[in-house]
């Protein structure tokens, strides 16, 4: 039984290479216009998905069609194939279909773990290499077409080549075998001792003396102050210069004090939205390094092979154009074969602005200062992107609470597994990282730049306005996952609440920072876990978010209808539910009512929000807050491994991210652990 009618079946047969072609056409541009953009776009936005689909689709898609071209023109006689100009058409692709498998240079990896796939693709580099050229062979017939389809495929190998180079320099053991010095035996010990023994066997009395070599600083230096004044160098060529010093971060390797001192040189002369840009500058040049062909690009080789490229598929577009177009009948045939030569052209090009529009040759420029070449650079550049999202997720649990944004079907996405992945999806907003929150964060590691040690023990005992700080360090005391949860639903009940929000208007900034920031570890901790300490949080939360649903289910509150939900004002019910949760007493601890099976801590967290309503200074109160919110975000931040920081960049970067690769610049990490350069010892003779 025939499904389709041979009617159907010829037309695909017919149509079934040309889909194929445009379509790896179309993933290609999609690619490498979106390629880049994925670092300053959000999580679980459109972005993520469209360019997850082109990259799982593309290798694919070449494959199939090259496979096809194959198979099409090995069953045709030796005759048609040498004769017919569509067939000789149709080989044409297959050396352009090759260069698409070489990818655009805005993506080679979609993930850190596609880095370690290069094996595999070199495997496929050498496969899809035969299938190509095989292809030329069949329909080899000497003529122009045939030497530039030679070439072209010879481009096309050099091009996939470039990329698993990429790939593998990009695979964790290369890329921290890449950061590695030099071996460093240290100064020869044994004829130092042994020397020390003659010497004394001679009769000498002998004493050692220690004489430590000299540091010189990276970082050009006249009479302790920077050669270099901010209003003469930018972000960029800084960034550039500290670099190489801190990716060395995000594969666990130390770095030494002098390092430290080159960068708090830079650093803390900045102002707050300088010193993000500083960071944000470095993370792109990660970002490049492992997610696109950045470390090949600014090469002799990289550079020739582009020209190289770009060079033969105009020769090829202007061979289609005077060759074949005007000694051939246009068909469909001619008319893809045409598509795809001219869109390899805008390929080329489009990546040769991306090239020239990086920080990367703005560097390069910066360093030589050549005025000419950099007007001209300037005035071709494409429009400055966005390094990051510059943004922060939110996840409020008074949301989740109260059902602010109930599932359509419950039942069934729950019958599905869907439930909890949809209510995060829901519940998950966005916040722009103002310049207040910057200053608020520069601030604060400025003041501890240089501290090491426990990044934890600033939550001490200590006394603040007129509340004893002993009084709440129970809620730091439990595991750290659980005090994220018990502080942020106290911050929300503080800043919901009718009374804390009257109260509070005239204090604005404080108040939004600590939200912000609160919101962000929730967030964290739900979506991201790996990023924080180990510990009980998913555990911590559905235990507290079944407490909260009976909570409010038996006064009400999460028990409308979705169109009475959608009715009423959201803030309202937040105030409200904010009110219900204060208006409880928690004199008595709720683990002496409970025990410890269940993990909830929706009253503890009462408990705290209540004796922060005691608070008789108000702006004191949230600076404490706050103070505990940024002692958070920099703990977590220390204990997140460099690999999870870099795996967070393709996904919009985190906040997360910056703070800690701002702390290194400060001097606060354990990273720095080499004090000086080798101590030599002399021999003094007595």
């Amino acid at each position: 039984m025939n499904v389709f009618s041979p009617a159907a079946r010829e037309f695909w047969n017919v149509w079934e290479l040309r889909v194929l072609v445009v379509l790896s056409l179309v993933l290609q541009i999609e690619l490498i216009v979106l390629g880049n953009r994925r670092k300053y776009s959000p999580p679980r936005s459109w972005l993520s998905f469209v360019l997850w689909s082109a990259y799982i689709m593309a290798d694919s898609v070449v494959s199939l069609a090259l496979g096809i071209i194959s198979t099409k023109i090995g069953k045709l006689p030796a005759a048609k194939r040498s004769l017919d100009p569509d067939i000789q058409l149709i080989a044409f692709r297959a050396p352009f279909l090759l260069l698409h498998l070489g990818g655009p240079d805005t993506i080679t990896a979609y993930s850190l773990e596609d880095n370690e796939l290069w094996l595999r693709h070199m495997l496929w580099l050498i496969v899809q290499t035969a299938v190509a050229f095989n292809i030329l062979l069949l329909v080899w017939i000497s003529s122009t077409l045939s030497y530039l389809s030679l070439l072209m495929i010879i481009v096309g190998f050099c091009k996939y080549a470039e990329r698993i180079c990429v790939l593998q320099s990009a695979s964790s053991n290369n890329f921290r075998k890449s950061l590695l010095t030099s071996p460093d035996p240290g100064p020869p010990y044994h004829k130092f001792v042994e020397e020390y023994h003659f010497k004394q066997a001679e009769g000498y009395n002998v004493l050692i003396d220690d004489i430590t070599e000299p540091t010189i600083s990276e970082v050009p230096t006249r009479r302790g102050r920077r050669l270099w004044p901010r209003e003469e160098i930018d972000e960029i060529r800084q960034a550039h210069i500290l670099f190489p010093i801190f990716k060395r971060l995000f594969v666990d390797l130390i770095l030494s004090f002098r390092d430290r001192d080159n960068s708090r040189s830079v650093i803390s002369d900045a102002r707050s939205e300088e010193a993000f840009q500083l960071i944000e500058i470095e993370l792109g040049f990660l970002y490049d390094l492992l997610y696109t062909k950045a470390k090949a690009i600014y090469t002799p080789w990289g550079l020739a092979r582009r020209f190289v490229s770009f060079s033969l598929v105009c020769v090829s577009f202007f061979v289609f154009i005077f060759v074949v177009w005007q000694h051939h009948p246009t068909t469909s045939e001619v008319a893809v074969s045409f598509l795809l030569i001219s869109s390899a052209i805008f390929l080329e090009i489009y990546a040769a602005l991306v090239l020239i529009s990086s920080d990367e040759t703005d560097a390069w420029l910066s360093n030589r200062k050549i005025g000419c070449v950099e007007e001209i650079i300037t005035s071709l550049s494409l429009e400055k992107e966005p390094r990051w999202s510059r943004s922060t997720p939110q996840l409020s649990l008074l949301s989740f609470f109260i059902k602010e944004k109930p599932l359509i079907f419950p039942k069934l996405h729950k019958f599905l597994g869907l439930d909890q992945m949809l209510e995060m999806c829901f519940y998950e907003t966005h916040k722009e990282v103002e310049e207040d929150l910057k200053g608020f964060i520069f601030k604060s590691l400025k003041e501890r730049q240089g501290q090491l040690g426990d990044l934890h023990s600033h939550w001490g005992n200590f006394q603040l306005g007129d509340l004893d700080w002993s009084a709440l360090k129970w809620s730091i005391e439990v595991d750290f996952n659980q005090s994220i949860l018990i502080w942020h639903i106290a911050t929300e009940l503080c800043y919901y609440s009718t009374r804390m929000v009257k109260e509070e208007s005239r204090n604005k900034t404080r108040v939004e920072i600590g939200k912000q920031i609160s919101s962000y570890m929730v967030y964290l901790l739900l979506v991201y876990p790996f990023m924080l300490p180990m510990g009980i949080g998913e555990i911590v939360f559905h235990d507290t978010y079944a407490e909260a649903s009976k909570f409010f289910d038996e006064r009400g509150s999460s028990g409308l209808s979705r169109k009475q939900r959608l009715l009423e004002n959201t803030r309202r019910r937040k105030l409200n539910a904010a009110n219900m949760l204060l208006e409880l007493k928690t004199d008595i601890q709720p683990k002496k009512v409970k025990g410890d099976r269940s993990k909830s801590v929706l009253f503890d967290a009462c408990r705290l929000a209540c004796s922060l309503r005691e608070f008789k200074d108000k702006e004191a109160k949230w600076k404490m807050i706050n103070g505990i919110w940024m002692g958070t975000l920099t703990y977590a931040a220390s204990q997140c491994r460099g690999i999870h920081h870099a795996k967070q960049l393709r996904r919009g970067g985190e906040l997360l991210t910056h703070v800690w690769l701002m702390m290194a610049h400060f001097g606060i990490t354990n990273h720095f652990q080499i004090s000086q350069g080798h101590a030599r010892a002399k021999l003094t003779l007595l």
